[in-house]
């Protein structure tokens, strides 16, 4: 294997509407794609998933058609992870 660097930065914002007032500064400096990575479904139930998705549609972010056809290419291709959190569905 080649030889690499990888940054993986973290910020995290908690509070009320703190997506609505946060992300559209951050994804300014970075760019509007972005992987949201969830667990259960509590991230849908309160309400999250679908205010992070307004915000990302209001920055430019259209690309969740093609995660889900490579996700569908990943499945058809019958790769997957002993790791649930990392199968391809």
């Amino acid at each position: 294997m080649n030889a690499f660097t990888y940054s993986y930065p973290t910020k995290v914002y908690f509070g009320e509407k703190t997506a609505e007032k946060h992300l559209p500064a951050e994804l300014a400096k970075v760019g509007p794609n972005v992987l949201l990575a969830y667990g259960g479904g509590s991230i849908k139930r309160n309400g999250i998933y679908d205010e992070l998705l307004c915000i990302l549609k209001d920055a430019g972010n259209n690309q969740r058609q093609e995660v889900f056809a490579a996700a569908a290419f990943c499945a058809a291709a019958r790769w997957a992870s002993s790791s649930r959190c990392c199968a391809c569905v």
